[in-house]
């Protein structure tokens, strides 16, 4: 296969086998670049909690770049400076940098105050 077909088809939007995919989510994604804060349980339901970047968000789902990695099915909370999204991750990606999630939000709800004070922390605390 020759390099542009393949870069092609790596973006989805490959023609050789018909027409381009389809979309799979049911509303527009619309970029951000917004920090918020991922909280979920680890598999000693202990509450975990780290700062990550929006990257797009649309009204079913959002997705975020974070150094942890998640399991797809996951629950997890992301928590923006206005909303609180109760959401199931249902796509991981690595990437140089770390992972690359989508989600599907499943309850919205007005933020808890916990993205304030995460934002706060110094970036390295073993200098404290």
């Amino acid at each position: 296969m020759k390099f542009t077909k393949l870069l092609t088809a790596l973006k989805g939007r490959s023609t050789l086998n018909g027409p381009p995919l389809e979309e799979r989510r049911k509303s527009e994604r619309a970029p951000a670049q917004e920090p918020a804060v991922l909280s979920w349980k680890d598999h000693l339901d202990l509450r975990k909690s780290l700062l990550v970047t929006l990257v797009n968000v649309s009204s079913g789902g959002v997705a975020f770049s974070s150094p942890e990695h998640l399991s797809t099915g996951h629950a997890i909370v992301i928590e923006t400076a206005t909303r609180c999204l109760n959401c199931v991750v249902r796509h991981v990606r690595t990437t140089s940098t770390g992972y690359y999630m989508g989600a599907e939000v499943i309850a919205t709800s007005i933020g808890t105050g916990l993205m304030p004070s995460i934002m706060n922390l110094p970036d390295d605390l073993s200098q404290e």
